[in-house]
């Protein structure tokens, strides 16, 4: 039977009565305290009845843990990433150059951002990195983010969501949500991607650094934006559809990222989401919590909104 209903974990926790909170998840305590210090949103059960999350959830919530209910077929109505191409900030708003257009974001839009970032050592031949189809991170330079470009800029319309989520991967990648005139709209300003060079004075030179300049800079001028930066130093997990299981001597309890319960688990909700990665995973809960806790957003991202030049 289909279990749409997920019970995500919402970091950070409170002081938690681990032996309670673990034996609700089904798991040894020692195994259960590694899952309440993972500082990002995780899937850690499904129901197929909302009214049985419903009870569950506030099970949990009664040991100290910060839990939210997830319908999960609400991860296909979020969007897919559309990359920026180039970014600016004006005088009005935020002006990102992407393949569809020019989208412009004023300042006092609703936003949600999700900022994906993984550790400064994961480029040195980290045993959970996928295939070096994708450029490393920290060894772009001009003419790496040029060919980039051109392949994303080449695919053009016939451009899957897989494509542009396997070609973010592994990039610190900072997500826009926000509502626009057709409904939700998402953009990716990734790093290697996206030509940061327009961000005005005071931006540093190294591309790391004009990443976090530019969240910096959007925190700043976005009045109204709800940041979530708890995927910043994740060390993003390979995927089972990338090359196997786990790395030997790692076992994953239940629906961690890269198990074959959480794949099997995606491919009940819809075969488009069995070869997610785990930040595209990751923000797309991160919004949907979000969303949830703003009463200015709606299913439709109605409200405020930006504009596509």
């Amino acid at each position: 039977m289909d279990r749409h209903q997920w019970i995500v974990s919402d970091p950070p926790h409170g002081e938690v009565d681990v032996n309670e909170a673990a034996m609700l998840l089904g798991l040894a305590a020692a195994d259960a305290r590694i899952k309440f210090n993972f500082g990002a949103p995780e899937v850690w059960l499904a129901y197929s009845e909302e009214d049985q999350a419903a009870a569950v959830l506030n099970a949990l919530r009664a040991t100290g843990l910060s839990v939210r209910l997830v319908p999960a077929d609400d991860l296909l109505s979020v969007p897919a990433p559309i990359p920026v191409l180039s970014l600016s900030f004006a005088k009005d708003g935020l002006a990102a150059d992407t393949e569809d257009g020019e989208v412009h974001v004023p300042y006092d839009t609703p936003v949600i951002a999700t900022f994906c970032k993984p550790p400064s050592d994961f480029a040195s031949g980290d045993r959970e990195s996928p295939p070096t189809r994708v450029v490393a991170r920290g060894t772009i330079g001009p003419r790496s983010r040029n060919q980039i470009v051109d392949r994303l800029v080449g695919l053009g319309h016939s451009r899957s969501q897989q494509d542009t989520v396997d070609m973010l991967e592994r990039r610190t990648n900072l997500d826009l949500y926000f509502p626009g005139d057709g409904g939700l709209r998402r953009i990716s300003i990734a790093q290697g991607v996206a030509d940061l060079s327009a961000l005005g004075d005071g931006a540093p030179p190294r591309a790391g650094h004009r990443m976090d300049f530019c969240v910096a800079e959007c925190e700043r001028r976005l009045t109204n934006l709800a940041l979530d930066k708890r995927l910043v130093n994740v060390r993003p997990r390979r995927r089972l559809t990338v090359g196997g299981g786990a790395p030997g001597g790692i076992d994953r309890k239940g629906f961690s990222f890269g198990t074959v319960g959480l794949q099997d688990l995606l491919k009940s909700v819809s075969p488009e989401l069995v070869d997610i990665t785990q930040f595209e995973l990751g923000s797309r809960l991160s919004f949907l919590m979000r969303r949830g806790d703003d009463p200015t957003w709606t299913r439709e991202g109605e409200g405020a909104t930006a504009s596509q030049g």
